[in-house]
């Protein structure tokens, strides 16, 4: 199942600010989400939550692909009833 983000893409005074743009859970139970607002080759932290006011915990780190998106796979979803996650910048 393909979740569409409909927030629009948004910049800060000229700083990153990257968004969600789909969101979809494989068979497998692994969740991959998707993105854009990074700039090429900039490095994203990926992190997650069981709930927005716990602590957030970071997954993995990644890059933006050249023209500022972004896919990153959340493998350990897979034994999550809800879970929230959050892209950032350096």
């Amino acid at each position: 199942m393909v979740v569409p983000v409909t927030k629009p893409l948004r910049k800060t005074r000229g700083a990153l600010a990257p968004q969600f743009t789909g969101i979809s859970r494989a068979s497998n139970g692994s969740v991959t989400l998707a993105g854009s607002g990074g700039g090429p080759s900039i490095g994203n932290t990926l992190r997650v939550a069981s709930n927005p006011s716990a602590s957030w915990v970071a997954l993995l780190t990644n890059h933006f692909r050249a023209i500022g998106i972004f896919t990153n796979t959340d493998n350990s979803a897979t034994n999550q009833f809800m879970r929230f996650h959050r892209i950032s910048v350096p």
